[in-house]
């Protein structure tokens, strides 16, 4: 058969820069922000607060490392297997292979499990907010069936045409990724903002980490947006599976930088800090707490503490040598320094 022939039975080959082309802009960004991510986790590791946490958080930690490790070689895969192995075959590029259709499921996973940390979060702040996390989790559990089942239907159709039909599984998915996080970015605002003392040590604390929650849900919720709409008005492009690789990493990021900023806050006055979210009422400490079997939470309302202020005062006496003779007769030198402790107790009410 010759050359010609063989051209012209060639069905029609989609354009490779929003396909593969996007799909590989997607990794090298999704690589990135993986570096940043095993940063975060060495970081977390040799910080002295790594020993202290609950093992649960060790645990999640481990896992999403893991799983971004596998996410970043899957991606790696999909590159190479299109880009190198099936270079100048136009047909290998209509068919799915196994890396690219685990990727949907991995990604949901990934983002599952952060956010399930951060709704943990929220529940130890405020229990009153019980019902809107068992509704996050049950966003986040939809999010993650979606996620499975983009992956099962990838393996089931015999070509990526097929695939982007159902593209409405990824959009339905990207969704309730999107409410999720909205819901519980809103509520630990919310809460911070209502846990404000009015000591302005302990309130700038609270602003630190007001303003990393709303960091970390504004990127994670933009990134989410975005690949939302494209998803929408190019249904048959790769540009939402790329944009899917680093929405992964950007939650992993979320979850270590938010365990990580600890060691920022030691830094800037508090003194005992912990893995969950706790602040102390006292001006001059603040600090978290969660060792997987207790939380001690914000001070509720009506809730007094007693501050008990130590005042030491020393007195300071300076001896003259031409005047020791005369000094001597009459009198007897008191110690060098005196010290007096005087404790000092002061009801204080505190409203959160």
């Amino acid at each position: 058969m010759s050359l010609h022939t063989d051209l012209g039975i060639i069905p029609n080959i989609p354009a490779l820069d929003n396909t593969f082309g996007a799909l590989l802009i997607g990794t090298f960004g999704g690589l990135v922000l993986f570096g940043v991510t095993l940063h975060q986790g060495y970081r977390y590791i040799r910080f002295p607060a790594y020993d202290k946490d609950a093992f649960y958080i060790k645990c999640t930690v481990a896992v999403v490392l893991i799983l971004e490790t596998i996410h970043s070689v899957l991606a790696m895969h999909v590159c190479y297997h299109y880009l190198v192995t099936k270079y100048f075959q136009p047909l290998a590029l209509l068919k799915g292979t196994w890396s690219a259709d685990a990727l949907p499921a991995l990604t949901g996973l990934i983002v599952a499990v952060t956010q399930a940390f951060f709704a943990r979060r929220l529940f130890l702040l405020n229990r009153k907010f019980a019902a809107a996390v068992v509704f996050a989790l049950g966003l986040l559990l939809g999010e993650l069936g979606f996620s499975i089942a983009c992956t099962v239907e990838a393996f089931i159709q015999p070509d990526i045409f097929h695939v982007q039909n159902l593209q409405w599984l990824s959009i339905v998915a990207l969704g309730l990724i999107i409410g999720a996080d909205m819901l519980l970015t809103t509520l630990l605002t919310f809460t911070l903002y209502r846990s404000r003392t009015g000591f302005k040590s302990t309130d700038s604390v609270l602003n630190i980490l007001i303003f990393y929650t709303i960091n970390n849900g504004l990127l994670t919720g933009t990134l989410s947006i975005v690949s939302l709409f494209m998803a929408i008005y190019y249904p048959h492009s790769l540009i939402t599976d790329g944009l899917n690789i680093c929405i992964a990493k950007a939650y992993a990021n979320s979850l270590l930088s938010v365990l990580n900023h600890r060691h920022f806050l030691r830094n800037h006055g508090c003194q005992d800090v912990d893995a969950g979210l706790t602040t102390s009422t006292t001006q001059g400490h603040c600090g978290y707490h969660d060792a997987g079997n207790g939380f001690h939470g914000f001070p509720q309302d009506g809730v007094s503490s007693q501050r008990v202020l130590h005042i030491k005062i020393t007195q300071d006496v300076v001896h003259d040598s031409s005047m020791r003779s005369a000094a001597s007769e009459d009198h007897q030198y008191l110690p060098c320094d005196k010290a007096t402790e005087l404790k000092v107790g002061a009801p204080e009410t505190v409203a959160v």
